[in-house]
């Protein structure tokens, strides 16, 4: 029951900081559009800043980890790129009036767990590539929320394009790192 509470409670949230604007959402904005009280967010998170990098987060475990048994690791980046530029009003609110949360640290975070998986399912193991996965994985989550900030995105169907590029290069040709 909690999860479904905070998933309402983050739906509120988004539908708010696109309505509103991410400066101009408040707590009891957001709980006033779940029809729960305001005491009811306090128990799940401490602040606005909480709720953001936990519904991002959230939202990333859905499109990726989700997804890894149903598609293959290509799709997933599709969907990645699909699911930021279907909320490109939302991650352009929230990733440039405040710095308290790194969203693009929590997408790369996941997209190492894709990359990883992928790595291990190839050969193995892991290898000594984590800083190459580190970086690739950042670099492209910083794309994503760049794109989204820039007054003429790129297409999501071409930045995932030259991400699966990217990450299929690192797939096949993992330099070794000492």
């Amino acid at each position: 029951m909690a999860y479904i509470t905070r998933k309402k409670i983050a739906a509120a949230f988004m539908t708010t900081v696109i309505s509103r604007g991410f400066d101009h959402t408040s707590v009891k904005a957001i709980m006033d559009a779940t029809d729960l009280g305001r005491q009811t967010f306090y128990l799940h998170f401490q602040d606005k800043y909480e709720l953001l990098e936990w519904a991002v987060d959230d939202r990333m475990q859905e499109v990726i980890e989700t997804n890894f048994d149903y598609l293959q690791w290509g799709e997933i980046i599709r969907l990645v790129c699909f699911e930021i530029e279907a909320q490109q009003a939302f991650y352009r609110s929230v990733c440039t009036v405040q710095y308290e949360v790194d969203i693009t640290a929590v997408i790369a975070a996941h997209l190492q767990l894709l990359i990883r998986r992928q790595l291990v399912q190839r050969s193995g193991s892991e290898g000594h590539a984590h800083e190459l996965v580190q970086m690739v994985a950042h670099g492209i989550a910083a794309q994503l929320i760049s794109n989204v900030s820039t007054l003429h995105p790129v297409d999501y169907e071409i930045l995932a394009a030259r991400a699966t590029a990217a990450i299929g290069q690192l797939l096949h040709g993992v330099p070794t790192m000492k």
